[in-house]
């Protein structure tokens, strides 16, 4: 299962274009379920174990509590930055774009999208003094406007505010997330 998704990531990462026309021949097959439990609930699995293992060890103490802390914090905000993501998104489908609503097509939509910010998560597990590996996390856009083109089929006049909207929300939910989590959990300040 992790080869598959390791294959999803490094195709929506390397190839967006071609990644997402295939996917887009493969929405008809595909329900959400297959979508979250071979792609979406590993990732955050791997998410968490590495804001587990990368806070016991390379935190300033060896403290049990802080890391439970740090991975609690990476859960919510990878699965709640997703999920919020992909409600408001859909809200916005509807409403702006004049598109039915589908949380079908929108979910992996979201969740591919994020493929990179989630390995950026990963890493930085591992590496949290490096913050300069956030700015890779500016290739989602080129993703979601790939995204937007090949698997969504956006209307040519609508693209770039489809992409704008969808960059804010895709990048900043998981980020506002987190960082009311960490105001909120003050033993995850050191």
């Amino acid at each position: 299962m992790f080869k598959a998704v390791f294959l999803r990531l490094v195709a929506f990462t390397f190839r967006p274009m071609d990644a997402w026309e295939a996917l887009s021949h493969k929405k008809v097959k595909e329900n959400d379920d297959d979508f979250l439990s071979h792609f979406l609930y590993p990732m955050i699995g791997l998410i968490a174990l590495a804001a587990f293992v990368g806070m016991l060890f390379t935190g300033p103490e060896f403290d049990f509590v802080i890391a439970l802390k740090s991975t609690i914090k990476a859960i919510v905000a990878s699965a709640g930055g997703f999920f919020l993501a992909s409600y408001l998104l859909n809200e916005l489908w509807a409403l702006v774009f004049k598109r039915p609503r589908s949380m079908r097509l929108i979910q992996p939509f979201v969740g591919y999208s994020s493929s990179l910010l989630f390995v950026i998560e990963i890493v930085q597990s591992f590496f949290p003094e490096l913050i300069f590996l956030r700015i890779p996390a500016l290739y989602t856009i080129y993703m979601i406007w790939a995204g937007a083109v090949n698997y969504l089929h956006v209307d040519n006049e609508v693209q770039l505010k489809f992409t704008t909207l969808a960059s804010f929300i895709i990048i900043g939910t998981p980020a506002i997330i987190s960082f009311l989590l960490f105001t909120l959990m003050p033993g995850l300040r050191f």
